[in-house]
């Protein structure tokens, strides 16, 4: 047998998917319904280029993070394979998988410390940009004090919505690590069905 724990594997694998996805997206829906109005607030306020400086910070911050994020996921779907396959030895007296849930969870440790400091970078740096960007403008006569709080604030609002898949990148972690898991099952359920299909037919 090439996969152990077939059926809980799968129905811990939906489970986590359905729930996952259902928080995401309305973490998703939220943002871009804000999005247009402060965005309008800080064109307005401002200038045209600087919603669109915005827009590029957060995406290249949101391109860091993917980065960061691609071997956690490959990792936690290899964690999640072997607790499972470790709760099964357990019930057969077999314990040696324990090392490997072990050294994975260190690696995984490691990789959650790294993608928790740059989203904490990256959430402080966007906290000052609206004043590093703005301060010019004020130092120019170009906005007075007021406008440079009100546009700082509002754009505040803009880097909050556009910012949600760099402070939600663990949940999306979590949804492709979901993915990940049932697609191998998928390849490895098929491979004993074609596997049993010869030995029929021989």
């Amino acid at each position: 047998n090439l996969v152990d724990n077939v059926e809980q594997r799968i129905q811990e694998d939906l489970k986590n998917f359905g729930e996952r996805s259902v928080e995401f997206w309305g973490a998703i829906l939220k943002s871009l319904l804000k999005l247009p109005i402060f965005v309008g607030v800080v064109v307005s306020l401002t200038q045209w280029w600087i919603g669109l400086l915005l827009v590029l910070s957060v995406f290249l911050g949101t391109l860091a993070t993917k980065v960061f994020a691609r071997r956690l996921i490959a990792l936690q779907a290899i964690q999640e394979s072997n607790e499972a396959n470790y709760r099964k030895g357990i019930k057969n007296g077999i314990f040696e998988v324990y090392l490997q849930v072990n050294n994975t969870f260190q690696k995984i440790n490691l990789q959650v410390k790294k993608l928790s400091f740059l989203q904490s970078g990256l959430g402080q740096t966007f906290v000052l940009l609206p004043f590093v960007i703005l301060i010019p403008l004020y130092l120019s006569k170009s906005i007075t004090m007021g406008v440079l709080m009100q546009a700082a604030n509002a754009m505040g609002r803009v880097i909050d919505s556009l910012t949600v898949l760099i402070e939600q990148r663990q949940l999306i972690v979590n949804i492709s690590t979901c993915l990940l898991r049932m697609e191998t099952l998928d390849v490895e359920t098929g491979q004993i069905t074609d596997t049993e299909d010869i030995k029929d037919v021989a």
